[in-house]
């Protein structure tokens, strides 16, 4: 059975050429293409993969950020390609001066950015040159054609504070089959500190249940990973509370064999997972892992 990795915080920032000599790693936004002011900017980006096992066939990886303004009043399509880059750079000095070389031949799948919103690269080709050999893991940078002005592209990045922009923080998803066998079938991986994790397995019947309540009063990341481990499908969703009695359904799908990822969509004090067989008499197990970040 393959696995689902879910990376949710990792080194990310921009480099601007009308700053050279300024480090932008406390930004909560990541600027990507030309301004208005003819300047070019670019997104650096570093997750860490060492947890998956060298010689894991890597199925799928595709990094998800969240644009929510572009400069200028016109909106313009950017062209937006990730590639690997070639040397070590470090978060907390890197600029548009000292700024790392790229690899031009080896890049991720291009991505079209116009309107604010949700947008994914496919960069399962890297992903697995530096998982299985043959490529230095240096991460990334997202770099437009940069021919247009007011093309460029502001993204939320790991570094946003706002509440209501929480759930826009950059995600690393990968899916792969391990070169050994692991003990679970989800793994959710989230780095830094302040980080919790749940596991449980349950069983729907034709009656909704509901997972034990977690306390999510203090994170700012909240994850459920539903792993389906028959061919009965189940119904599934998320319930919020206030006060940890009364329950406010949020999200609801039905899962089929294999992984789904279920994520508030509001800041709540409690938070659970409710669920029940989609067809009378039909049941279905779930493993359930809770992922949360401070």
């Amino acid at each position: 059975m393959s696995i689902t990795t879910l990376i949710q915080t990792f080194d990310d920032l921009y480099i601007d050429s009308s700053q050279p000599d300024t480090n932008f790693n406390s930004s909560p936004v990541m600027w990507v293409g030309k301004n208005t002011n003819d300047m070019l900017q670019r997104a650096l980006m570093k997750f860490d993969l060492s947890f998956i096992p060298a010689g894991s066939t890597i199925i799928s990886s595709n990094l998800d950020l969240y644009m929510d303004y572009e400069d200028g009043d016109d909106v313009l399509t950017a062209t937006i390609v990730p590639y690997a880059v070639a040397d070590s750079w470090d978060v907390s000095t890197v600029t548009w001066n000292n700024q790392p070389p790229i690899n031009a031949e080896i890049a991720g799948v291009a991505s079209d950015v116009t309107v604010p919103g949700y947008y994914s690269w496919t960069i399962t080709k890297l992903v697995n040159k530096w998982v299985n050999g043959g490529l230095t893991n240096n991460g990334l940078e997202l770099k437009a054609e940069e021919m247009d002005i007011n093309e460029s592209k502001s993204f939320v990045s790991s570094n946003e504070t706002t509440t209501d922009k929480q759930a826009f923080k950059p995600v690393l998803v990968v899916q792969y089959k391990p070169g050994t066998q692991l003990p679970v079938s989800v793994n959710a991986v989230i780095a830094g500190r302040g980080t919790d994790t749940a596991y449980e397995t349950v069983t729907t019947t034709d009656e909704y249940q509901s997972t034990e309540i977690r306390d999510t009063s203090d994170r700012t990341l909240v994850s459920f990973f539903v792993s389906n481990l028959t061919s009965n499908i189940a119904d599934v969703g998320i319930e919020v509370s206030s006060d940890g009695v009364n329950f406010l359904r949020e999200n609801y799908s039905s899962v089929a064999q294999g992984v789904q990822i279920f994520i508030p969509n509001y800041y709540a004090t409690y938070t659970r997972i409710f669920y029940k067989s989609n067809v009378q008499g039909d049941p279905a197990t779930l493993s359930i892992h809770y992922v949360a970040q401070a």
